[in-house]
This record gives structure tokens, C-alpha cells and sequence, in this order.
């Protein structure tokens, strides 16, 4: 019976090692084929290059909250986003929200 849990072990060792192995290399893989897109968008942001017409043809702009109110105007979601995740901005933001209505 030891035996058989022993061998059952080292079965289950080597399975792991394998899927640790494939795993890896799927990983490596991945950051290879992004490699090229990872680098482009460093220049872009660090201001090292200015994008080209094919990149920006599909660029709207930023989203606002609150875009209905005209162009330009409203919080950018993402900082609206940051606002709700900390608690206490929460708990402000919600209790404003319930005394306008």
C-alpha cells in the first residue's frame, strides 16, 4: 500500500513538473509574440515617438462620465473608477448621489 502511495507521488511530482514546464513556455512564447507591441506602446507613452495615422485612426479620445452633458465635459471614467474603489470616497460620493435625488 506504501508503495503504491509512493508511486502515485512521484506520478503526481513529475505531472506537475511538466505542467510547471509547459507553462513556462507558454509564458515565454506569449511575451515573445507581445514583445514587439510591449516596446511600440513604451515609445509612445515615455513621448520617445508621436504615433502614426494607422494608429491614431481608431482613437476616439478619452470617455467621460457624464458625456451627454456636451463634449469634453464630466469626470474621465477611469478616475470616477478610482474614486469608488477607495472607501470612503465611496461612502461620499454615494451619500451625494442620494441627497440630489
Amino acid at each position: 500500500m506504501l508503495k503504491e502511495l509512493q508511486t502515485l507521488q512521484e506520478r503526481a511530482s513529475a505531472v506537475d513538473e511538466e505542467r510547471a514546464r509547459s507553462l513556462d513556455e507558454a509564458l515565454e512564447e506569449h511575451l515573445q509574440e507581445r514583445e514587439s507591441v510591449l516596446t511600440r506602446r513604451f515609445e509612445l507613452v515615455s513621448g520617445r515617438e508621436e504615433p502614426d495615422d494607422s494608429e491614431l485612426a481608431s482613437f476616439n479620445g478619452p470617455r467621460t462620465c457624464g458625456e451627454s452633458r456636451g463634449a469634453g465635459k464630466g469626470l474621465p471614467c477611469f478616475w470616477l473608477n478610482v474614486l469608488l474603489s477607495h472607501v470612503r470616497c465611496r461612502m461620499a460620493i454615494v451619500m451625494l448621489l442620494h441627497a440630489c435625488m
